[in-house]
This record gives structure tokens, sequence and C-alpha cells, in this order.
């Protein structure tokens, strides 16, 4: 099996926009993720730059070296709390990537916004992903056609 470089996470931007725009309409991606969600570009760039500006929420790149290869979006309901969606590029899917990149999104709410909860929602035709969410320490369980992942975080002592 081939090992891939590490994973690292940078902050999304305008440049990123059409590609990921690309990746969501892509096959594999309407399958896993939203299959009866069609979303012209121009909603699309409305959602990706209000969401930037957004300071309750967070778009991130999970890239390995300099090739990007996931979208994380985090939104903050409540203080303290987030909620985590994962986009994997097709052809990462099943690469054994994707919990580095929650690994590494685990970490920057946690420390860069002092998370003390996390919650991820997959559609349950995508177990493999809620696999990769309990290899993280997420619990799950099965909502209908939810599986519903969440992580309680330690409070960070403050020196």
């Amino acid at each position: 099996m081939t090992h891939l470089p590490p994973v690292s996470l940078r902050a999304a931007t305008t440049n990123d926009r059409r590609t990921i725009w690309d990746w969501r309409n892509h096959f594999v991606s309407r399958d896993l993720y939203e299959p009866d969600q069609d979303i012209t570009y121009g909603q699309y760039q409305d959602w990706f730059d209000g969401t930037l500006k957004d300071g309750a929420q967070t778009l991130m790149i999970g890239q390995i070296q300099s090739f990007r290869m996931a979208l994380i979006w985090c939104r903050q309901p409540i203080p303290d709390e987030w909620t985590i969606q994962l986009f994997l590029k097709p052809g990462y899917c099943g690469r054994k990537v994707l919990s580095d990149v929650i690994a590494h999104t685990v970490e920057h709410l946690r420390i860069g916004h002092e998370a003390r909860k996390l919650t991820a929602r997959i559609p349950n035709i995508n177990p493999a992903a809620a696999y990769a969410f309990e290899q993280c320490g997420f619990l799950c369980d099965v909502l209908g056609e939810t599986i519903n992942c969440q992580l309680e975080l330690p409070v960070i002592a403050q020196s």
C-alpha cells in the first residue's frame, strides 16, 4: 500500500471556490454526500463567500503538500459547540486520509476556537466516514438516514 504524505489544513480562500464546487458536483461526491441537491455555481458562490465572512463559521482546506483534497466546513450553532462537515475530493475516498483530516480539524477547533463539543452528521450511506470519526474518538449512532457522531473535548487549562 502506498503511503501518502501528511495532511495539513489551511484557511479556504475565494481561489478555492470553483474547485470545491466542481468536487461537490462530481458523481462520487453526489452519491456520498448530497445526492438530491442540485446547486448552481452562482448559488454556491453566494454560500461560499458568505461563509468566509461569517465569524460563526469557518471553511478550511485539507491538503497533501500543496494539493487540495478536502473541504472542512465548521459551524458554531451555540458557544463552545461546533458542527463539522467534511468533503473529500473524489479520488481520495478510501485512501485512509479522512482520519488525518478529522484529527487536524479537532485540534484546530479545540485550540483555535476553544471548542468543547463537536458533532458530525453523516448520511448513513457512508459508514466509512463514520468509522473514520470513531477512529478519532467520536461516538457515533445511527439516527434514521443519518449517522450522528459526537466528541466531548476536555477544557484546556489556562496557564
